[in-house]
C-alpha cells in the first residue's frame, strides 16, 4: 500500500486473547451461509484429488473428454494447474499436491528456457537482450527436444505469460529454487520488452505478439481490461520476481484507470464473440492490487459495485457474460482479503453447493472457448484458498486508547501509545497477528 506508516511503538498493546474463542460483538459481520473450515478444506481437498487425475506425472494436462481443442497444450492452463495444486498443498499439507505442482512448474521451465533459446536463435541477440517469455504451447508442446525441429513462427499469448509469472513467483517462494525465479525474470522480460502498444505502456497492451521466422515482430489485437487486471495481481504479488513489470506499474494503472466507470466497473474493452459481453465481475481479481499498488480508492469503488452483483443464493453475476462459477470465485478471490467475508463466505457456500462428485466444477454451458471444467475447477480453488486464509480484524472501539508521547526540547508529539483490543470476524480463526496503522485514504 503506498501510504507512509505511522511509528507503532513496541509498547502498543494488541489484546489478541486467543481470537478464535472471543465471544461475537453485537456488531459482527455474520455471513449468512459461510462454509467453516472443515467444509472448505474438504472441498479443496477433493477438488485437488480430481486435478491429480487430470494431470500427467512430468506436469502435462490430460483433459476430460470434451474439453475444449487445444486445452492440453494451454500453457497457461498448466500454470494455473501448477497454482491450484499448489494452494491446496499449502493449505492441507498433502505431499502429492506439491509434487504434482512442482511438475507443472518444471514443465514451465522447460518451456520458457526453450522459448529464451528459440528467440536468441531467431533474433541474434543475447538472452539478456532477447528475453524468453512463455508460448501457448505448441503441439507437441516445446521444449528442450521439440525446440529444434520447430521450424515456424511462435506465438506468445500475454494471458499465457501472466499465469507463467504468477505460478513461477508462488513457486519460488515456497522451495526457494533458483530456475523458478529465473523463468519468471525470462517471461517478465518478454512481457515488458515485446506486448506494450508501440512500446509504451500508458497506451495498454497486446493480447499476444508473434515472432516470425526472420527474426521480427508483429503484434496482436489490443489486450482487455482483464488482461490488465491479472497483469496488475501479478505485478503486486511478484514485484522481486518481475521488475520490468514493477517498473511501469504506474503508467499500466494510469491505463487501467481510464477504463474505470462512474459506478466503479470496468470497462473490459474486448468483448468475447461467444458470450452476451465481457465478464467485468472478474476484474475483481485485481481489487488487492490496487489497494497494494496504491489506489485504495478505485479498489473500494470495484469491491462495492463487484458486491451489487451478488444474487440471494451467494453466487455473483457479470450483466453480460454467462460464467457463473467463475465469476462467483472471482469474486470471493477479490472481496475476501480486503475483509468482507459476508459477499465472500455466501460465494464460497455457493461454490460447495455447485461442486461435483468427483471434486470439480462444470464448464458454463455457451462458453466452450473460454471455460472448462479444468478452469473452472482451477479459479473455485484459488477462491477456497482465499477463504482457508482469511481472517478479518476488527477494533473493539469501546477498548482502544490512545496516549501521546512527547519528545525533544521544546517537547512535541511524536508518535502515540495504542492500547487495543481486536477481535476476529474472518472465516478462519487465528491467534495472532500483526496490526497496521497507515495515515492514508
Amino acid at each position: 500500500m503506498k501510504t507512509r506508516t505511522i511509528r507503532f511503538l513496541a509498547s502498543l498493546a494488541v489484546l489478541l486473547m486467543a481470537l478464535g474463542s472471543l465471544a461475537p460483538a453485537a456488531a459482527e459481520i455474520v455471513p449468512m451461509q459461510a462454509p467453516d473450515e472443515a467444509a472448505m478444506s474438504a472441498s479443496m481437498t477433493d477438488a485437488a484429488d480430481w486435478m491429480l487425475t487430470v494431470t500427467k506425472t512430468d506436469g502435462q494436462l490430460d483433459p476430460p473428454v470434451g474439453s475444449p481443442i487445444g486445452e492440453a497444450e494451454s500453457g497457461g492452463r498448466v500454470s494455473l494447474n501448477g497454482l491450484a495444486l499448489l494452494r491446496a498443498y499449502q493449505v492441507t499439507g498433502t505431499q502429492e499436491y506439491l509434487d504434482a505442482a512442482i511438475a507443472c512448474g518444471d514443465l514451465v521451465v522447460a518451456s520458457t528456457e526453450a522459448t529464451a533459446s528459440y528467440v536468441v536463435d531467431r533474433t541474434g541477440v543475447l538472452v539478456t537482450e532477447a528475453g524468453g517469455g512463455f508460448p501457448n504451447a505448441q503441439p507437441g508442446k516445446v521444449d528442450d527436444t521439440y525446440l529444434p525441429a520447430y521450424t515456424g513462427t511462435l506465438r506468445f499469448n500475454l494471458w499465457e505469460s501472466l499465469q507463467g509469472i504468477w505460478l513461477m513467483s508462488e513457486l519460488f517462494k515456497e522451495t526457494g529454487v533458483a530456475r523458478y525465479q529465473n523463468s519468471a525474470l525470462l517471461i517478465d522480460r518478454m512481457v515488458g520488452n515485446e506486448f506494450y502498444n508501440m512500446g509504451d505502456a500508458r497506451m495498454g497492451l497486446v493480447n499476444y505478439v508473434t515472432l516470425k521466422d526472420n527474426g521480427t515482430w508483429a503484434q496482436g489485437l489490443r489486450a482487455s481490461t482483464w488482461d490488465h487486471a491479472l497483469l496488475l495481481k501479478v505485478i503486486s504479488i511478484a514485484s522481486l520476481d518481475a521488475p520490468n513489470l514493477w517498473r511501469d506499474q504506474y503508467d499500466l494503472i494510469t491505463y487501467v484507470r481510464g477504463t474505470q466507470l462512474p459506478d466503479g466497473s470496468f470497462d473490459d474493452k474486448n468483448p468475447l464473440t461467444n458470450q452476451d459481453g465481457p465478464s467485468e465481475t472478474k476484474h475483481a481479481v485485481m481489487i488487492t492490487a490496487l489497494y497494494d499498488l496504491g489506489r485504495p480508492k478505485e479498489g473500494r469503488e470495484l469491491a462495492e459495485w463487484v458486491i451489487s452483483q451478488q444474487n440471494p443464493d451467494g453466487s455473483f453475476d457479470c450483466p453480460h457474460d454467462k460464467d457463473t462459477i467463475g465469476d462467483t470465485a472471482m469474486a470471493a478471490l477479490g472481496v475476501l482479503p480486503i475483509g468482507n467475508v459476508t459477499s465472500g463466505g455466501d460465494a464460497l457456500n455457493w461454490l460447495i453447493g455447485q461442486q461435483r462428485p468427483d471434486g470439480s466444477w462444470n464448464a458454463m454451458p455457451g462458453l466452450d472457448i473460454v471455460t472448462s471444467r479444468i478452469l473452472s475447477t482451477q479459479w473455485a480453488m484459488l477462491a477456497f484458498y482465499a477463504g482457508l486464509t482469511n481472517y478479518n480484524l476488527v477494533l473493539d472501539g469501546s477498548a482502544m486508547t490512545v496516549d501521546p508521547i512527547w519528545e525533544g526540547d521544546p517537547a512535541r508529539v511524536m508518535g502515540f501509545t495504542i492500547n487495543l483490543t481486536v477481535r476476529n470476524q474472518g472465516l478462519v480463526g487465528v491467534t495472532g497477528a500483526n496490526v497496521k496503522i497507515f495515515d492514508g485514504p
